[in-house]
This record gives structure tokens, C-alpha cells and sequence, in this order.
């Protein structure tokens, strides 16, 4: 089971799930830029994060390109992602507890607030990332973004379809999801997705008014 925080049910925790190369980090950006505009204090979850970190601790990897979107990352995409589901089979929840924990206790350090207003989780991909947000924050507190993009678009940004990772957990987890708040075509380069914005600011406030 997630380890349930009461504090955070007073969050907002804005959850985003998308295949490779639809844009999830373009989106969080703006995000993130507009809840800094808003001044409300925030946390971005990477759960990719403790992953990579144990991974490349294990392999000695360079953890910095494993990071980034290089080349370098995709020559280990495949067998990383089998150790995670290997360690995900003992505990569902095992790196998005930490990822969470690791951004919390950053986010200590810098604010004298005890939790941040908005959790910003910024690649979901399996359900048991939805099932842990879900836990922690409460449904009526949580908001589920899908992106999509062509396969057209994506290929412009540099995806090509590999067997083994885009018919894997981490890339169709969440296709049969039904339960997002918002569907976001991202197909548009540049696009600033104001009206998505306007609704995301509008909806945080409802929750932090509860």
C-alpha cells in the first residue's frame, strides 16, 4: 500500500501521462511556468527519476544523460525498464513513493511552508502511479492530463517505434484508462495551450479553497 500523507490531501496534484515524444515535458514546462506566475508553491514529481538514479548507481551509467532525451538514453531504455518492472512485481508503489518523498524533502529545505500547494507529477505511466497520487492526494484533489500527438508528429520529434518498449507497461499502462480530467492534443509546435492553462489555474483554486 502507498504511504498514505494527510497533510497533502490540502495539495492540488496535477498528474501527466503520455507516450514518447507527445510533449509531457513541453507541457509540464508550461505548467510549471504558470504556477510560478500564480505564486503558489510547487513540487514537479519525476517518477523516472529514482529509477534512472538506481540505475545507473548499479551499472555505472551516467546519470546526467540518462536524464536527458539522448541518444544514450534509449541504448539503455529497454533493459531498464525491465529492471524496474522486476523491482515494481516486490512493490507497486516503490519509486513513485520515492520520487515523491525526494521532492517533498528538496521542497522542505527551500520553503517554510510545510507542503507545497501543487504536486506536478510530471510522467505517470502505469496505473499503480495513478492508484499511488490517487492514495495520497484524494481523488477530488488530483487532476489526470493525457497528451497525445500524431505518430506523425512524434516521429518529427525523433521517435521511432521500437518493440519491446512501445508495446511495453510504461508506454500502454494508461491506454485504457478512461478517468482523465483533460486530453490534450499536442501536435501544434509552439502551441501554449492557453485555454488548458485557464482551466488548470481555475480548478488548483477550487481545490485550495476546500
Amino acid at each position: 500500500m502507498p504511504c498514505a500523507i494527510p497533510a497533502l490531501k490540502s495539495a492540488a496534484c496535477l498528474v501527466l501521462s503520455g507516450k514518447r515524444k507527445c510533449g509531457k515535458d513541453y507541457i509540464a514546462n508550461l505548467i510549471e511556468t504558470m504556477l510560478s506566475e500564480l505564486v503558489l508553491s510547487f513540487v514537479v514529481v519525476r517518477l523516472s527519476h529514482p529509477i534512472k538514479s538506481h540505475y545507473a548507481s548499479i551499472h555505472n551509467l551516467d546519470l546526467d544523460a540518462l536524464l536527458s532525451s539522448s541518444p544514450y538514453k534509449e541504448a539503455y531504455r529497454r533493459e531498464m525498464v525491465a529492471w524496474a518492472e522486476s523491482q515494481m512485481k516486490k512493490d507497486p508503489y516503490v519509486f513513485a513513493r520515492q520520487a515523491l518523498e525526494n521532492s517533498l524533502a528538496q521542497f522542505s529545505c527551500c520553503s517554510p511552508a510545510s507542503t507545497p500547494d501543487v504536486i506536478l507529477v510530471s510522467d505517470a505511466r502505469r496505473p499503480s502511479d495513478i492508484d499511488f497520487f490517487t492514495e495520497v492526494c484524494g481523488r477530488p484533489n488530483c487532476i489526470f492530463i493525457r497528451i497525445t500527438a500524431t505518430e506523425q508528429v512524434r516521429v518529427v520529434r525523433g521517435w521511432q517505434y521500437t518493440e519491446s518498449i512501445d508495446d511495453a507497461t510504461t508506454e500502454c499502462g494508461l491506454d485504457a484508462l478512461s478517468d482523465w480530467d483533460y486530453r490534450v492534443e499536442n501536435n501544434l509546435s509552439g502551441d501554449r495551450h492557453v485555454e488548458l492553462l485557464d482551466q488548470l489555474t481555475e480548478r488548483i483554486y477550487r481545490i485550495l479553497r476546500q
